[in-house]
């Protein structure tokens, strides 16, 4: 059980080992950038790179690796952990041996090892775990696990499931496949593609993720790898593609964008909550984008102009009538920010 878990949670095979032995210790940044180049760069991609953008991205993910992998929440978790046990299923409490509060007489009780690996590798019980420290509390997920229906979700302020039955719908129709490929860019932990799946079981759900959590809900597949940094085969195979805000922490979010489109079956439908209003700048991503728009005052400025520029292809795509292209109203007035909506006809 151990061996093929540390298999399929290849980026935790050190907090599996913690656990056991009570003993974590972190990755080193070699067998970081490892993982990096062996899972990350060793495949053709989609849309064709440079050098100094794929060290840029090389160099981006093995700091955030390095950061996620050896995070201090990994290390409390591998000493004495407490349980208190509530009826409220919202949360699962647990405290450090030195942190037990006045539970009003409700003992606190020390899990075990393999209780360890029972909670913290369920996607059920990880996503509610709340470390309880000294005068605050802290979630042990990380970012970005949306639901598919309902209030900050992919498809907001709706609990009816109709509006995505009905996109599969038109999805069928256009595409003539009724067993339909989704890709979520961006997926978290996979909560919204196992809302998919509850909804329609013919669905072979993808997800793509930079980070790997200990605990994933069920998809098809997991892709671990950049969305500016696409297989190859990812060429025209998904019939629904579907991403939320994630586009905002890209480093080359018109990169991905281009992805998307290239990657959109025929009869596909992409539909992608944009944004670019967090890129990463360093004096290294600095210096890159002020040689591709010079004079840009930052990061986002430089991205404004590139981003311009895909948008204008895909606005030519629609006029040759290989792509229908829709946005928010406002999208233009917000800096090209905002729900955007593509179906491939032909490319």
């Amino acid at each position: 059980m151990i061996r093929q878990l540390k298999s399929e949670k290849f980026m935790y095979s050190h907090f599996i080992d913690g656990i056991i032995s009570g003993q974590f210790r972190k990755i080193p940044l070699e067998n970081i950038r490892k993982i990096a180049r062996e899972r990350y760069f060793g495949f053709t991609p989609l849309t064709e790179l440079s050098r100094e953008e794929d060290t840029l991205l090389e160099n981006l993910l093995i700091k955030q690796l390095y950061s996620t992998l050896n995070r201090d929440d990994l290390e409390l978790l591998c000493g004495p952990v407490y349980i208190r046990e509530e009826k409220d299923d919202h949360f699962i409490n647990l405290y450090l041996e030195n942190e037990i509060p006045d539970n009003h007489g409700k003992k606190l009780r020390l899990i075990s090892p393999m209780e360890k690996i029972d909670i913290f590798f369920n996607p059920h019980k990880w996503l509610k775990i709340r470390i309880n420290k000294p005068r605050f509390s802290s979630d042990v997920t990380r970012y970005g696990n949306r639901n598919l229906l309902g209030e900050d979700s992919y498809f907001r302020n709706t609990t009816s499931p109709d509006e995505f039955r009905n996109l599969l719908k038109s999805i069928r129709r256009q595409s003539g496949s009724e067993y339909l490929t989704v890709l979520d860019i961006g997926c978290g932990m996979g909560l919204a593609l196992r809302d998919m799946k509850d909804l329609d079981s013919n669905l072979r759900t993808h997800g793509i993720t930079m980070e790997q959590e200990p605990a994933m809900f069920n998809a098809n597949y997991f892709h671990y790898l950049f969305a500016e940094r696409m297989p190859l085969e990812f060429r025209e195979k998904f019939h629904l593609i579907v991403s939320n805000m994630s586009f905002r922490y890209f480093l080359f979010p018109h990169r991905a964008l281009q992805n998307t489109v290239k990657s959109l079956a025929k009869g596909g439908y992409a539909r992608i909550i944009f944004s670019y209003d967090s890129i990463p700048e360093t004096g290294e991503t600095r210096e890159y984008f002020l040689k591709q728009v010079p004079n840009s005052e930052s990061n986002y400025k430089a991205m404004k102009v590139l981003i311009g520029k895909t948008i204008a292809e895909l606005e030519i795509l629609k006029k040759e009538g290989e792509i229908r292209f829709t946005t928010d109203d406002n999208f233009y007035n917000r800096s090209m920010q905002g729900r955007i909506c593509i179906e491939k006809i032909s490319y």
